[in-house]
């Protein structure tokens, strides 16, 4: 796949997003949360020579709103949230949403 790519497709892409930057969320449904994870996997536990991971991540094809990972320290959990700008500009407009997540 990564193969099949060219400059030029690639260039394009590039430039379409900066004149319209979005999110990538394919196939997502709105209004999801996620909480995964696979005993048979253990991801946090990795190490390819770099290190242990820091984070974890899924790929374009499974973004929603939300997704708890299990954290690399033990007991821990990694969240990664990805809203579209109209939640984002709704969480802004609320006041008491506001008034909670503002520091004075």
């Amino acid at each position: 796949m990564i193969a099949a790519q060219t400059l030029e497709e690639t260039k394009n892409y590039y430039e379409n997003w900066l004149k319209c930057p979005r999110l990538p969320m394919k196939g997502a449904r709105t209004n999801t949360f996620v909480v995964a994870n696979s005993p048979q996997f253990n991801v946090c536990g990795n190490d390819f020579g770099w290190g242990k991971p820091v984070a974890v991540s899924v790929g374009l094809a499974n973004k929603f709103d939300g997704t708890i990972f299990p954290g690399v320290e033990d007991g821990s959990v990694d969240i990664e949230i990805r809203l579209t700008t109209d939640a984002l500009l709704a969480m802004e407009n609320d006041a008491e949403f506001m008034q909670v997540v503002t520091i004075n």
